[in-house]
């Protein structure tokens, strides 16, 4: 996927990696998952820089504790403080946020824009039915950004994916952290964008 439509499109261009929501690797509650998730970032950095000068990387979580910031910067990554990731963002972000709360990822993109996007498929948010709050203006979930969404998080997310490509990940036996998992990306100039196709994509996980 990565090598053969994201990485192939020359309108996708990374210069740093925001990480939201990674949660505490220390944790008792969800540290695995956590673990899964930093791996797997890790791996599709490696991948990423086989083509992209990828300068900086930032890790932006309420719950990291000193442990999990030391360990972080032994890697070579840099910890932010909120609201800080969002001075950090732009089309040239990879943006990664695995299960991240939907709000959070609205107030991103109408940020940012990033040309590559791997979280909880905004499909899905688009989709569910549940989905509660789905019609709320984003800003008034997210008071960390100084930008104001004028628009809601679902209108936010189907702009996005008007101008973005799409893949549902497909289901992975390690842990229940790769559900719902998608990745979005700006297609080549004159590629159709493809997206996801109707709620028969979920099927997959039940």
């Amino acid at each position: 996927m990565l090598e053969h439509q994201v990485m192939t499109s020359e309108n996708v261009n990374i210069t740093s990696c925001v990480c939201l929501g990674l949660g505490s690797l220390a944790g008792v509650d969800g540290a695995k998952a956590s673990w899964y998730e930093l791996v797997a970032l890790i791996s599709i950095l490696d991948i990423l820089k086989e083509k992209y000068q990828i300068e900086h990387v930032y890790f932006q979580d309420p719950t990291f504790n000193d442990m999990d910031k030391t360990f972080l910067a032994k890697l070579g990554y840099t910890v932010l403080e909120r609201p800080d990731a969002s001075n950090k963002m732009n089309q040239d972000t990879f943006l990664f946020a695995p299960h991240l709360e939907y709000k959070h990822i609205a107030a991103a993109l109408e940020i940012a824009h990033p040309s590559l996007y791997m979280g909880t498929a905004l499909e899905f948010w688009v989709d569910t039915a549940t989905l509660k709050y789905r019609d709320i203006p984003a800003s008034s979930h997210d008071r960390d950004t100084n930008q104001a969404a004028s628009r809601t998080a679902k209108e936010i997310f189907q702009s996005y994916l008007e101008t973005h490509s799409s893949y549902c990940m497909p289901p992975f036996d390690g842990d229940h952290w790769w559900r719902y998992m998608g990745i979005s990306w700006t297609p080549p100039t004159g590629s159709a964008v493809e997206p996801m196709v109707g709620m028969a994509r979920w099927s997959v996980y039940h």
